[in-house]
């Protein structure tokens, strides 16, 4: 599915679904509003295998594939056109920039995160505040990839104070971050580590957005992260005379400091995206046996070959 976009570029937009090797010939693609499942003969959704929703542009110029403008994957066996009924499936959302300075032997590294709520409401998704203001990390030589290792700090933080306030129920919480795309599906599978040997912990998640291009509010939320860490670090004094006194719970080697931001979140309305009952998608199957289909359909009437 394909779409205009307000810079020229085309936006692509796939959805993706990996589901087990077995098939009968009855799995369909049901569409409810905006969303999407695959269903099976008896009618029930195919929650097993992986759904990744993302969109992209091609790059020009270049022998660089297409540029991801934002990317997400979900176990739940539903993806959406806008990407919406994914993030409101999260108890909470950190977007988080982060940017760097070199100055002398010194690396100064500031990570701007900001907690969030995405809700659903009668004419859309409303984006909410959750009382929690807005903060920066300043990192002090930070060995490694800074935004992985302020990811993990907070963390390691919220699951330190759910942990000290008796929440015992499991976390559901995401990422937004630009870094490290490559690596979000080790890192959120736990096949990989995250940051200096260390997995992220079970209950969090991370989600793709990027900075410097995409329209969606995830883009929004990442670049707005973006230009507050870039204000610090254009603002920052003299860093020799004001050395870190706190340390990162991720490395204990890093010297670092907290600051509030003054960032607010308005409790803005982002409308459902729909699409028409005679929408005609063009979908591939690829069957074990090195078979390729193609077929465009009706997206309520897509249906794998035989």
């Amino acid at each position: 599915m394909k779409k205009k976009t307000d810079d020229g570029k085309r936006e692509d937009l796939s959805l993706t679904f990996e589901l087990p090797d077995t098939n009968d010939g009855t799995l369909k693609l049901r569409m409810d509003g905006d969303q999407f499942s695959v269903i099976d003969g008896a009618g029930n959704m195919v929650r097993h295998g992986i759904a990744k929703r993302t969109t992209s542009h091609e790059r020009t110029g270049t022998s660089k594939g297409p540029k991801v403008r934002a990317q997400h994957g979900t176990s739940g066996g539903v993806l959406s056109i806008s990407g919406l009924a994914e993030l409101a499936a999260f108890d909470l959302l950190f977007a988080i920039d982060t940017n760097y300075v070199t100055v002398g032997e010194i690396k100064l590294a500031v990570a701007c995160f900001v907690p969030l709520k995405l809700i659903q409401v009668s004419e859309g998704y409303k984006l909410r505040s959750t009382g929690a203001p807005a903060q920066l990390i300043e990192m002090f030589n930070c060995p490694g990839n800074p935004e992985l290792a302020a990811i993990l700090e907070i963390a390691l933080q919220e699951t330190k104070v759910r942990a000290e306030a008796g929440i015992a129920e499991p976390t559901n919480i995401a990422f937004i971050t630009d870094t490290e795309l490559g690596l979000h599906d080790s890192i959120n599978s736990r096949s990989s580590p995250m940051y200096e040997g260390q997995f992220l912990p079970g209950g969090f998640t991370l989600i793709y957005a990027s900075s410097d291009t995409g329209k969606e509010l995830a883009n929004a939320l990442i670049k707005a992260c973006d230009k507050a860490a870039t204000k610090h670090l254009k603002t920052w004094p003299d860093i020799e005379t004001l050395p870190p006194v706190l340390r990162l719970l991720s490395n204990v080697d890093v010297g670092c400091r907290y600051f509030r931001l003054d960032m607010k979140i308005a409790d803005i309305v982002v409308p459902f995206t729909e699409l028409g009952t005679n929408t005609m998608a063009r979908v591939t199957f690829e069957g074990d046996d090195g078979r390729i289909e193609t077929s465009e359909l009706p997206l309520r009437e897509i249906k794998a070959p035989q």
